[in-house]
């Protein structure tokens, strides 16, 4: 200040400027003591917390969901009895891990999930199979937020409302595949049947010659690094080994097929998203993490396959939803007509959008979810430490009875006005919960009704045995068991010849 003013002035200011530098003080004074209470952890709350019941497996194999693989209809028994918060016997790597159930814990991690959870843990080793360092089902906060802004739209409704024409015309080709006169393992068979959707809508490629190898390899190092329910050398025999060279087969026919010259004109799928954004900030989305999503893809067939079969049971085994669905699809796609996206919309779709959203809480296909506590927080009552492992039972609210009646019951009219049990707050939750809800999950929805309309309006299909009641493989996620088989066992309207 002596710079700028004058001797005399700079006298008649000091006590000014003195004032006005400790004025600055306390302001700062202030500002840090704010941000030390903002930052240091809470004091830990010991007054009033609950002790964690810690479970053996005796007590979660008297769980007769566990015994069929129903894990939701497990979650649910182990909720009633024990409570939202249990240490299980069940390890991962060193840790137990500690499993929350119940409509409060789903509140709980829609609202403050993303404070206090981290998801990187679990899939970090899953996405080294194939060389990417970030993913977005392991990332958080700001970049998360940003990548999922980023591929939204390509994720959306609208987005395969674009690709209507050509979801029909691959579903007609595939159609005649299923009336062989064979009983067909309906877990594997409905698999390799999306697949073919899948890689041909979500990357414009098309590897059904080695779609198999490749899913078997995907369905590999999920079991292996998520569930680690198989030791790591399992995924080092031969088949395997010749499996993992079919990823850079599939990703340089991806690019092969998205440079923008190929692809001016056509809609936008879920590659050229995932393209554009590696052109638009290689640093954000280096080529070396490109391999992962475009092996998720191939992942979400699993998903969806396993998802169509269990609605596919579900319908066999109502004959009257069967014919409802039927005629739904009678009046859209009979004579080789494709609807408008309007025509799926509301009442023309109705009984087949609530068979496949009563078939998904009964057998959600993802039906926990695994984070890790970064965050001192409570939960239920319960201190949770850094570092813990918890395991989400987001499901085991579907086959509560205070939300469903009768909560064991396929049951399409729960979803009618009047009733829309699904619509209370954090109880229907098949898509997962809070930051990391399935971005493409409307995308999954109508590509699933399309595929029971066509079904349904092509073929009288029928369970072998016809007395068959299904049993669940919960490994790597829900599926039927291998028991379960389905045959074609009448061509109600022939398939037009694409």
């Amino acid at each position: 200040m002596k710079l700028l003013l004058t001797e005399e002035d700079y006298e008649e200011k000091l006590e000014r400027i003195e004032l006005l530098a400790g004025a600055d003080l306390i302001g700062q004074s202030i500002a840090s003591s704010i941000q030390q209470t903002t930052l240091l952890p809470r004091p830990r709350a010991h007054i009033g917390m609950a002790t964690i019941p810690k479970v053996k497996w005796r007590d979660l194999l008297r769980e007769k969901g566990f015994h069929r693989g129903n894990l939701p209809l497990g979650l649910c028994g182990v909720h009633k009895k024990f409570g939202p918060v249990i240490q299980t016997p069940l390890k991962f790597g060193k840790s137990r891990a500690i499993l929350l159930t119940g409509p409060e814990v789903n509140r709980w991690v829609n609202k403050y999930g993303r404070l206090y959870l981290r998801t990187r843990d679990y899939i970090n080793d899953f996405a080294g199979v194939f060389g990417a360092a970030r993913v977005m089902p392991g990332m958080d906060g700001a970049e998360h937020y940003r990548l999922r802004k980023s591929l939204r739209a390509a994720y959306s409704r609208n987005a395969l409302i674009q690709l209507l024409p050509e979801m029909c015309e691959l579903i007609r080709k595939s159609l005649p595949s299923w009336n062989n006169n064979e009983a067909h393992v309906a877990a594997e068979k409905f698999c390799n049947y999306m697949s073919v959707q899948v890689s041909n809508l979500f990357m414009g490629v098309d590897c059904a010659s080695y779609v198999d190898d490749l899913l078997a390899y995907k369905d590999r190092a999920l079991t292996v690094h998520v569930q680690k329910a198989l030791p790591k050398w399992s995924l080092g025999t031969p088949k395997m080994k010749r499996a993992k060279k079919l990823v850079p087969k599939l990703l340089n026919a991806i690019k092969s097929a998205h440079t923008p010259a190929l692809r001016e004109g056509k809609p936008v799928d879920i590659a050229d998203a995932y393209m554009e954004l590696h052109r638009q900030d290689q640093q954000f989305m280096p080529e070396t993490d490109l391999a992962f999503p475009f092996a998720a893809g191939l992942v979400a067939s699993l998903y969806m396959g396993n998802a169509l079969a269990f609605a596919m049971y579900n319908m066999i085994k109502h004959p009257d939803v069967y014919e409802r669905v039927a005629a739904e699809g009678e009046a859209l796609f009979a004579d080789g007509r494709v609807p408008d996206a309007k025509e799926l919309d509301g009442d023309k779709v109705d009984v087949t959008r609530r068979v496949f959203l009563e078939s998904e809480r009964l057998y959600p296909v993802i039906p926990v979810q695994l984070r890790t506590v970064m965050n001192r927080c409570i939960v239920a009552g319960v201190e949770l430490e850094p570092q813990t492992l918890v395991m989400i039972g987001h499901t085991g609210t579907h086959y509560m009875e205070e939300y469903f009646e009768n909560p064991l019951e396929f049951d399409i009219d729960r979803f009618l006005p009047g009733r829309e049990e699904h619509l209370q707050p954090s109880v229907y939750v098949p898509y997962g919960l809070g930051t990391h809800h399935c971005l493409g999950h409307r995308y999954l929805e109508l590509q699933a009704i399309v595929n029971l309309l066509f079904f349904a309006y092509h073929f009288d299909l029928e369970l072998v045995p016809k007395n068959y009641k299904m049993r669940i493989n919960p490994l790597s996620n829900l599926s039927p068991s291998k028991k379960m088989k389905i045959r074609v066992a009448k061509v109600k309207h022939p398939i037009p010849t694409v």
